[in-house]
């Protein structure tokens, strides 16, 4: 007989999204509202498109444009959003432009065009419009429809928040939310932005408020769910997605009623990410039956709305259920264009399938665009044109590629590590002598830094975490980095560039596209090396950076629900045994809330069985953790966890 064994071993990862923080809620609190019948047309914006398609009014086409996006209850058309952001952003209207770049980058209303979402969110952008600039920040900072440029995305940034808080502090208090999230949460800047915005009726500005209430307060939290009832009863998705995290007290795996009820209301106002968080909790029967079926309507909802994990779920879903490859290919598609990379690998394997190189060859330039290590090895062992990648990633898929006997590769081994040697030493000696001169060569832009280290603690202020270099920060700099001992260590072999670290012995990852540096890395920041992947493998991508690291076995003490050993279906142990490969292991990304809700599983690395894969996140959605807390305070957190599964 042959005995199953599972072994579940938790990793680091890290870098979730906030959630409220656990509250016992009064008996009394408000009954959820009950969802619309259907969604009746404000007749102002009925006029407003009158007055748009009549007299070319640039300020009714946007106000138009943005109604039909279908946020907080409104009417999706993205058709009719599209046609009137198109018109306003001709008629000089900077927020239509943003509108019209969103449209062209997710492909909603119109067909996936992201050169044109850039030239759309430019002319935001110069108008002063600070979600135009912000758009573009997210374009290049993830690889989505063009080149990854960390510098152009810093840049865009800090745009984004200059325009952000002129608007804020003029005539446009709307936006001081907007300069509020991209702060951190201990700026105590943070609190008078959503403060202004809120005294002026803002929702998202009060809503920020009760949230940082709920989260931070001992006092009861009566009052703020009470207040957030009232915004969700005005049809203020994010305020019922609140109040679900709130009514969510319990230390069970299923879901309370209460707060199954504002995820559907928040959802049905449009709220994309409840939608997909409705469909995992039928999948995982947290909460509700399991209803497959039920799942892919709100995964399917999700993804027609430009949600991209959406779209991947039901890809993923389609797959395993034997749906045919073009009807798996096309949910894919839209998986890839709104910038999925899940998706584009799961795309470029059914076209690699069928050998239609082509379009193959399309889906892995946008994979690899994003740095999946499939999409970029697709490429390379084809000796096709790769996207702007960074040097660090190019060397080991190149130096994987030469192992795997690729003449091409091994004969790109040996310029891309003089390129990055020579740039390591030539950083070293401008922060040893504090040339910046020297190092404005090196970095002509912008730089993005992510979790470097200082003793110093003015340097761990300026440029500690998440923070950028502008050219007139150069000096202080390269100060801050003189006193961490920087220094370069050598290969460790002939096919492997030198290493930079600091006294700690910590290393410092550069990010160096076209000889330029973009980016420097610290920490746990770090992502680990890329092994090499061959394109035929079939794997969808690598593992994504991630913000902070959290001690595995310490977020494991915190796990008070759910079952942790996960065994394959009968069917796919009889698969396995067939295969003869007794042995699956499998990586995934796990984030929990600040209230210990499990929020996202994304899969790092595939059991190599795709219905293993599922069975496993279904699993995962239903474990519950008690809040981890850091300093004091609840915090949302990531890791990795890998299951091996043996059967013998």
């Amino acid at each position: 007989m042959r005995t199953p064994a599972v072994a579940v071993v938790l990793g680091v990862l890290v870098g979730c999204h906030p959630a409220a923080n656990e509250h016992s809620l009064a008996r009394g609190a408000p009954d959820p509202p009950a969802a619309p019948e259907m969604i009746q047309v404000d007749p102002e914006i009925t006029a407003a498109g009158r007055v748009c398609e009549e007299q070319h009014d640039a300020r009714a086409c946007t106000q138009a444009a943005e109604y039909w996006e279908g946020d907080d209850g409104h009417a999706f058309v993205p058709q009719k959003s599209f046609h009137y952001a198109e018109a306003g952003c001709a008629a000089g209207e900077g927020l239509a432009c943003a509108v019209l770049g969103r449209h062209h980058e997710l492909g909603l209303g119109t067909a996936w065009a992201p050169a044109r979402a850039v030239e759309a969110y430019e002319r935001a952008c110069t108008a002063g419009v600070g979600l135009g600039c912000s758009r573009l920040a997210a374009m290049y900072d993830r690889g989505h429809g063009v080149d990854r440029d960390h510098s152009k995305a810093t840049t865009y940034r800090a745009r984004a928040q200059e325009r952000w808080l002129a608007a804020c502090r003029g005539d446009e208090p709307r936006w001081c939310a907007y300069a509020a999230s991209a702060l951190p949460d201990a700026d105590p800047t943070v609190s008078e932005l959503h403060e202004r915005a809120c005294s002026h009726g803002v929702a998202r500005g009060c809503i920020a408020m009760l949230h940082n209430q709920l989260l931070h307060t001992t006092r009861s939290p009566d009052a703020a769910v009470r207040e957030l009832d009232r915004w969700c009863n005005q049809s203020q998705a994010a305020a019922c997605h609140e109040l679900a995290a709130a009514y969510d007290t319990t230390a069970d795996v299923e879901l309370p009623a209460r707060s199954l009820a504002m995820l559907q209301w928040a959802c049905n106002l449009g709220r994309a990410d409840d939608c997909i968080r409705l469909g995992l909790l039928h999948e995982a029967a947290r909460g509700v039956p399991r209803d497959d079926a039920v799942a892919r309507q709100y995964f399917r909802r999700a993804c027609e709305r430009g949600t991209a994990r959406g779209c991947w779920y039901l890809a993923e879903d389609l797959s395993v259920s034997g749906a045919a490859p073009r009807d798996v290919g096309a949910v894919a598609q839209s998986g890839c264009e709104l910038g999925d990379v899940d998706s584009c690998g799961l795309l470029l394997s059914l076209y690699s399938a069928s050998h239609v190189d082509t379009a193959a060859a399309r889906w892995a330039t946008e994979a690899c665009r994003m740095e999946s290590f499939t999409g970029c090895s697709y490429l390379l062992e084809r000796g096709l044109d790769l996207p702007r990648i960074n040097a660090r990633l190019l060397l080991s898929l190149s130096r994987g590629a030469c192992e795997a006997r690729l003449a091409s590769a091994c004969a790109r081994l040996p310029g891309l590590i003089h390129e990055i040697a020579d740039l390591q030493d030539r950083l070293v000696a401008a922060v040893s002598a504090g040339d910046t001169a020297a190092f404005a060569k090196l970095a002509p832009r912008d730089i993005e830094l992510r979790y470097l280290r200082f003793a110093d603690a003015d340097c761990a202020a300026q440029f500690g975490g998440m923070a950028a270099v502008r050219i007139a920060e150069h000096a202080a700099f390269l100060r801050c980095l003189a006193a961490t001992g920087l220094r370069v260590e050598p290969a460790r072999d002939p096919q492997s560039a030198p290493s930079l670290v600091d006294t700690a012995g910590a290393e410092l990852v550069l990010d160096v596209r076209d000889g330029m540096l973009q980016q420097i890395l610290g920490g746990p920041g770090v992502s680990p090396k890329p092994a090499w992947i061959p394109a035929a493998s079939g794997a969808a991508g690598a593992p994504r950076e991630s913000a902070d690291t959290v001690p595995s076995a310490v977020l494991d003490a915190h796990r008070i629900a759910g079952e942790k050993a996960v065994v394959p279906d009968p069917e796919t142990k009889s698969a396995i045994a067939h295969a003869g490969s007794p042995r699956l292991i499998g990586s995934f990304k796990l984030c929990i809330s600040a209230r210990g809700t499990v929020t996202n599983v994304t899969r790092l690395k595939s059991t190599g069985s795709p219905a293993y894969d599922r069975r496993i996140e279904r699993a995962m959605y239903r474990w519950k953790y008690s809040p981890f807390t850091i300093d004091g305070e609840p915090q949302p957190v990531c890791s990795a966890v890998t299951f091996i599964y043996s059967q013998r």
